[in-house]
């Protein structure tokens, strides 16, 4: 098993806040939208010990937050992500194909559940690249719409707990 020690960010206690529409519920307050601010200075980060279990836990999406989907049923849309990888790079085909190949489709879990794709965002699809404790190996210069972004300071999600924006979208 592979471990190694990783910087994780953490919101802080006093970020945390009941949530007046939903009793009994937390919710963090929402973080400042300055591109030119360090997110981890408003983070907990701590040191901490990941380890690589390669199958030894079943994945699951309802209590992990994550999990793994089967794509084997879709040959055009592993060849277009295999393209990506082996490119290292996307263009606006490689979009539209990989977007294509997720909206309105179901895909198997890892537990035999199955995920279904409602909506797929259109903006925000991007190649990023980062070196060891997230150095930067891009120049400014070699940045595009989509390509060469450096490593994301913050794991996000676009939605939060109450379904925003995507239940509004999805109305």
């Amino acid at each position: 098993m592979r471990e190694i020690e990783a910087s994780l960010g953490f919101a802080r206690p006093a970020d945390v806040l009941p949530d007046t529409e939903r009793p009994g519920l937390l919710r963090v307050k929402t973080m400042p939208m300055d591109p030119y601010s360090d997110i981890r200075e408003l983070l907990d980060c701590q040191t901490c010990r990941i380890r690589d279990t390669a199958g030894a836990h079943k994945l699951n999406l309802e209590t992990m937050g994550f999990d793994r989907i089967d794509l084997t049923a879709d040959p055009r849309l592993q060849a277009t992500l295999e393209k990506v990888r082996v490119a290292g790079e996307l263009d606006d085909a490689d979009v539209k194909a990989i977007r294509r190949g997720f909206l309105r489709r179901t895909f198997r879990l890892e537990n035999g559940k199955r995920l279904r794709f409602l909506y797929v965002a259109p903006e925000g699809f991007i190649m990023r690249k980062a070196g060891p404790n997230g150095l930067k190996i891009s120049t400014p210069e070699q940045m595009t719409e989509k390509n060469n972004h450096d490593g994301a300071l913050a794991v996000h999600g676009d939605q939060d707990v109450k379904g925003t924006p995507v239940k509004q979208i999805l109305k």
